[in-house]
C-alpha cells in the first residue's frame, strides 16, 4: 500500500484513564501498562469478538516481516473494529492507523500521520538524551584522567564550553550555543565535532577572551535520526545495482536534501528541529537557574538552512497558532482520512521557538542558493545601500565559509548586488596550513581583481 494513504482515524475508546477494558471472545480483559511495549504486545495475543458471530486475530502471517513487536514499540495496542481486521491504536494520542502493509515502518507512519503524539516526542526527548548521556560520561572520564577542574574559579579559563552534564547546578551560564549538523552526520563523527568545538573555543578563549571571562555551554541537537525516512526497502528495490558503493555515497550526501525539498518532508525536519531548540532550551533553564537565557546556533550545511528557514518565520505567528512550543503541525485535526503532501501544505504552520536567538553562524551554508532556486530575492525588500542584516526576532546573522568549500555561497549579493564587487571579509584564522594559505591568498586575490571602487 502506498504511504501516502495510510488509513488512520480515532480510537473511540477513552483512554484518559490508565485502566483498559477490552472484549476479547466475550470477555473483559483488563489491559493494564498500556504505556509499556509489554503491555500492548500482550493485546496482539488476543483473538477479538468484533461482532456477534466474528472474532478477528490480528494477521501476523500477511503481514510479515511486520511484527507485532514492531507496532508496540511505534506505541500501538491491538484493538480491530469490524471493518479493519488489523487496526491499532496508540495508547497515547488515540490515534488509530489500519491497511498496514508488511514493507511499512510504524514509528514512521506514527510520526508522519501525527508528529504531536505525546509519544512520538518523548521518543525523541529519549533519543536526544541517550546520545548526550554517552557523550558525558566519555568527557567525564577525560576529565578525571588529565585531573583538571574545569569548573571555573578564578584561575580558570576566560570561557568554558561545556555541555549540561559537566556544570554544576549553580553554574553562571552566560551563553548557549546549540549546533545544528548538516547532511548524514554519523553520531560518532557528530560527537567527535562538539567534543573539537568545546576544546578549541576554550583554547581560543584563553588566548584572547582574558579580559572578559564568561562561560559558554556548548551543546548539540541531532535531528537525522528522529525525522521519518523512506524505508530502506523501498529504496533499494529503486535502486541500480551497478556502482553500488559510490551510489550509497552519493545517496548519504544527498538524501537529506532531497528531504528537506519535499514538502511531505520538510515540514517533519522544521517540526523536529523546532522541537528539540526547545527541549535543549527548557533542560537549562530548568537545571541552571543562573543562565542568562542568551543562545545562538553554530549551524552546519543544511543545518543552516534549517535555522534559516525557522528564524525568518518566527514573527508571522497567530494567536490561532498557539503558544510556545504548541505546534500545530502535519498531525493536527482536520486533515480527514488520508495524510498526503497536499494536505500537509494547507494544515502546517511555523513552528515557533520559546526563546530568542542572538545570532545565527552558518557555516559552509547553501543558504543564498536555495533563497535563489525560490526565488526569495531579498534585494527587494532590502533598504539599498544596508550595512547590516539580521533575521526576524533580532538574530545577528553570519555568513561563514572557507574559500575552496563547493557548497558554500555567498550571501550579501542577495540584499544588494553591488557587494558582489567587494571581497568577502577574511577571518583571522589561528592556524593555517601550508595547503590552506595558496587558497586563500588566490580567493582573495581574485576577489580584489574584481573589486570596482565608486
Amino acid at each position: 500500500m502506498s504511504h501516502s494513504r495510510r488509513g488512520y482515524g480515532h480510537s473511540h475508546h477513552d483512554m484518559v484513564e490508565v485502566d483498559f477494558a477490552a472484549f476479547s471472545l466475550g470477555r473483559i480483559v483488563p489491559f493494564r501498562d498500556l504505556d509499556t511495549v509489554q503491555g500492548r504486545l500482550e493485546s496482539f495475543q488476543l483473538k477479538w469478538r468484533i461482532s456477534p458471530s466474528t472474532s478477528a486475530s490480528f494477521p501476523k502471517e500477511r503481514l510479515y516481516p511486520l511484527s507485532e513487536k514492531d507496532l508496540a514499540e511505534a506505541g500501538f495496542y491491538y484493538c480491530p473494529d469490524a471493518e479493519h481486521v488489523d487496526r491499532c491504536v496508540c495508547f497515547s494520542c488515540n490515534r488509530a492507523l489500519y491497511s498496514w502493509d508488511k514493507h511499512d515502518n510504524p514509528m514512521y507512519e506514527h510520526c508522519r500521520c501525527n508528529a504531536e503524539c505525546p509519544f512520538v516526542k518523548a521518543i525523541a526527548d529519549d533519543n536526544l538524551n541517550e546520545s548526550f548521556s554517552s557523550l558525558d560520561d566519555a568527557l567525564q572520564r577525560e576529565m578525571d584522567v588529565k585531573g583538571k577542574d574545569r569548573k571555573g574559579g578564578n584561575e580558570g579559563p576566560a570561557v568554558e564550553a561545556k555541555d549540561a552534564g559537566m556544570l554544576p547546578e549553580d553554574a553562571l551560564i552566560d551563553h548557549l550555543l546549540i549546533c545544528i549538523h548538516g547532511v548524514a552526520v554519523k553520531e560518532n563523527v557528530q560527537n567527535e565535532y562538539l567534543q573539537t568545538m568545546r576544546k578549541n573555543s576554550e583554547q581560543m578563549a584563553r588566548k584572547h577572551l582574558e579580559e572578559r571571562p564568561m562561560t559558554m555551554a556548548v551543546d548539540v541537537i541531532d535531528w537525522h535520526r528522529i525525522v521519518p525516512r523512506v524505508p530502506k526497502e523501498i529504496l533499494s528495490q529503486i535502486m541500480l545495482g551497478t556502482v553500488r558503493a559510490l551510489r550509497d555515497m552519493a545517496c548519504e550526501s544527498t538524501y537529506d536534501t532531497l528531504y528537506y525539498t519535499s514538502p511531505l518532508y520538510k515540514y517533519k525536519i522544521l517540526d523536529a528541529v523546532a522541537n528539540l531548540l526547545n527541549i535543549k532550551y527548557k533542560e537549562y533553564v530548568a537545571k541552571y537557574p543562573k543562565f542568562s537565557g542568551k543562545v545562538s546556533l553554530f549551524c552546519h550545511s543544511l543545518g543552516s538552512l534549517i535555522a534559516f528557514d525557522l528564524l525568518a518565520n518566527q514573527v508571522e505567528q497567530t494567536e490561532q497558532e498557539g503558544e510556545g512550543g504548541d505546534f500545530q503541525g502535519q498531525g493536527g485535526e482536520g486533515l480527514g482520512e488520508e495524510c498526503g503532501a497536499g494536505d500537509l501544505e494547507e494544515s502546517w504552520r511555523w513552528p515557533k521557538l520559546d526563546f530568542k536567538v542572538d545570532n545565527l553562524f552558518a557555516v559552509g551554508s547553501p543558504i543564498a542558493m536555495f533563497l535563489t532556486v525560490r526565488g526569495d530575492i531579498l534585494s527587494e525588500s532590502w533598504p539599498k545601500g544596508a550595512t547590516e542584516f539580521s533575521l526576524p526576532g533580532g538574530a545577528k546573522f553570519f555568513n561563514i565559509f572557507h574559500p575552496t568549500d563547493p557548497i558554500a555561497y555567498r550571501f550579501e549579493p542577495l540584499l544588494d548586488e553591488e557587494y558582489g564587487k567587494f571581497p568577502p571579509a577574511a577571518l583571522p584564522a589561528r592556524s593555517l596550513s601550508m595547503r590552506e594559505q595558496p587558497f586563500l591568498d588566490q580567493a582573495q586575490e581574485t576577489a580584489t581583481r574584481n573589486t570596482s571602487h565608486p
